[in-house]
């Protein structure tokens, strides 16, 4: 009230000396302010429009306070648009006039701290973004915020000065910090960013620069091997790098990645597996030149091929290339990966390969049965093969099991007809008896034996049998068992 009072003194002061207490400049109807009912004004009911006639949009706090805090007198015009007209610059002319620059018309906190850095050409990222202002800006408990420059120098110039590890200033390291370290990062130790010519991983990611940077300045260590590993080139001794002639280049044979110098990645073309990985490279390697070892199995292995005799390979005509029947992965010569069309199972599982293959050339062995046990089919008596016309692939009845035995006929009495018990037990000599048909022992025949032979006799004791019929496989659908 006391200010509405104020304002309605001064309107009646001026407005005892002039038609218009606020100012030649101002040609409005009252009405658009003022009421009948008294000089007051209810801004809610003003249709004065700041921005379209005075050119100043009134946000914010500037639309909540009371006019006479800007117009202080009642001549409107009188009254600037600029910040510093009503707001005292607490910064000291150190970041300008415009208020707008950081403060918006709600309130004087500042939320764009971040971009504002950014449009005067520092980002702040990483661990600038985490300390506090005072840090950087050291005047600023004064509200002074002006430039203190924009190089990494103008704040780290005593740890560039300072640095021992490695020394900068000896070194002749550019002082801008963001050519070796990462202003993204947290700290000074990581993120680092220089060593792109030679990366820095496994056994060459070391804390001490000082290991490989021996002398100064840093720049100009060379990235060769050699550079660093010569007393390792020449004390090398398996193998004798030196006497071999050897690359200096270690990436040619030594792998980057590994952590020792024991894991070769030069070996592609002949990989040590099996019983070739082994730790002596002279066991191979038998003269100084590595790089000449011949591949061919003969090279390393001629003496052992000339001296073979299960089988005689010299004999036998068999290649040199030993990979064409042994892997790398038998522990001894003796366990072959060749016998592939012919499974070494059962009986046939025998040391002996003499024992199968009787002739020198062992590649034209037969594996048909009869090649081997034609003599076991021609003095087989029980039953006699030869006679009785069986078929020479034993396979058909017998298994690989040790005796000949089990044959798949020998459960004869459980899987097709009873002869071994029941009345036809002790009644036939020979398979032969009722498998009449040669080289068939699908077939057989009732018919043929004791009282079954007279057709006459056989269809009286049928008689009233419904669909009798003198066959043999009617015989035995009715006597499955040979009972009567």
């Amino acid at each position: 009230m006391f200010r509405v009072f104020l304002l309605s003194l001064l309107f009646v002061g001026h407005f005892a000396g002039a038609q218009n207490p606020h100012g030649s400049e101002l040609v409005l109807d009252c009405k658009a302010c003022h009421h009948s009912g008294g000089w007051d004004i209810k801004k809610g009911e003003l249709s004065f429009d700041h921005k379209a006639d005075a050119d100043f949009e009134l946000r914010g706090e500037h639309a909540n306070t009371d006019c006479i805090s800007c117009h202080e007198t009642l001549i409107f015009e009188e009254a600037s648009g600029d910040c510093f007209s009503c707001h005292t610059d607490v910064h000291q002319m150190s970041v300008g006039n415009d208020c707008n620059r950081c403060h918006t018309e709600d309130n004087w906190l500042v939320l764009n701290i971040p971009e504002l850095h950014e449009a005067n050409g520092f980002s702040v990222q990483g661990n600038h973004a985490m300390v506090a202002c005072v840090d950087c800006h050291t005047n600023a408990t004064a509200l002074q915020w002006e430039p203190i420059g924009n190089e990494c120098v103008d704040c780290h110039q005593i740890d560039f000065n300072t640095t021992q590890h490695p020394n900068h200033m000896e070194a002749g390291f550019s002082m801008d910090c963001a050519t070796c370290h990462d202003v993204f990062a947290l700290s000074w130790g990581t993120g680092l960013n220089f060593h792109q010519g030679f990366p820095l991983v496994n056994q060459h990611d070391i804390a001490d620069c000082n290991a490989c940077h021996t002398e100064q300045p840093y720049q100009v260590i060379p990235s060769e091997c050699v550079s660093c590993h010569l007393d390792d080139f020449n004390n090398a001794s398996e193998p004798d790098h030196a006497h071999s002639g050897f690359s200096q280049n270690c990436t040619e044979c030594h792998d980057a990645d590994a952590l020792t110098w024991d894991v070769p990645g030069f070996h592609n073309e002949f990989p040590l597996t099996g019983v070739h990985d082994g730790p002596n490279c002279s066991e191979c390697h038998l003269g100084n030149d590595y790089s000449q070892a011949d591949s061919e199995c003969s090279s390393c292995h001629m003496y052992d091929y000339n001296n073979s005799q299960e089988p005689n390979h010299v004999a036998t005509g068999y290649g040199t290339d030993c990979a064409s029947c042994h892997t790398t992965t038998d522990s001894d010569w003796d366990i072959p990966g060749f016998h592939t069309m012919f499974e070494l199972s059962g009986v046939h599982n025998v040391n002996d390969c003499a024992a199968c293959h009787t002739d020198p050339d062992f590649s034209q062995a037969d594996d048909a049965c009869a090649s081997c046990h034609m003599d076991d089919f021609n003095s087989a008596t029980d039953p006699n093969h030869a006679a009785q016309g069986f078929s020479t692939e034993c396979a058909l009845c017998h298994t690989l099991s040790p005796g000949w035995s089990p044959a798949s006929f020998t459960d004869h009495d459980g899987q097709y007809f009873p002869i071994y018990s029941g009345k036809h037990q002790g009644e036939w000599n020979q398979c032969t008896d009722c498998h009449t048909t040669p080289n068939n022992y699908t077939l057989f025949s009732c018919i043929d034996c004791h009282e079954h032979n007279d057709p006459q006799d056989l269809a009286g004791e049928h008689n009233g049998v419904s669909g009798y019929v003198y066959d043999s496989q009617a015989c035995y659908s009715c006597h499955p068992d040979g009972s009567d």
